[in-house]
């Protein structure tokens, strides 16, 4: 729907200006609209090695947010990911952004932390998290542009109060 309303904008600004290039005009209008359109839904469904997911929660914030658009890298190995990396993984609902607080390893074996609550004046808590959970490492964000995909999802699911 976005693409049409796009398409339609740009070819009416096109026809006030009476371009000469009459012929072209299609290609100049759809086929970046479509490129851009089809690069964008690759990667919110996961088609290449980074995934665009938006963030319901966070708990590195403010460097993700709920709200923000997280681009993660999914191909990526336990030995790689070092103490201080935030990762999205598989929540109850969602995906939920995170970061890596410690790291053990036995030979083949690599054992991953995250911090799961801060107790003040005690010690923290950590929970082991499998290489099964961790959906990507985090790349960079695009800041508030996911609400409205959170909120359908809240809509859908009928938690809307809760967020």
């Amino acid at each position: 729907m976005i693409f049409f309303y796009a398409s339609r904008m740009i070819g009416d600004f096109l026809n006030e200006k009476e371009s000469k290039l009459n012929g072209l005009k299609i290609c100049l209008v759809d086929v970046p609209l479509m490129l851009a359109g089809f690069i964008f839904v690759a990667l919110i469904s996961g088609l290449f090695s980074y995934h665009l997911i938006g963030v319901n929660t966070s708990a590195v914030g403010p460097k993700v947010e709920r709200g923000d658009a997280a681009m993660i890298f999914k191909n990526i190995k336990a030995k790689d990911i070092k103490v201080g990396d935030i990762v999205a993984y598989n929540g109850t609902h969602d995906y939920i952004i995170d970061k890596i607080v410690d790291k053990k390893e036995d030979g083949k074996d690599v054992k991953l932390y995250i911090r799961t609550e801060i107790n003040e004046g005690a010690e923290d808590t950590l929970r082991e998290i499998t290489m099964d959970e961790i959906v990507g490492v985090y790349k960079f964000r695009i800041k508030k542009i996911a609400f409205p995909s959170i909120w359908f999802r809240e809509f859908i699911r009928g938690d809307l109060n809760e967020g």
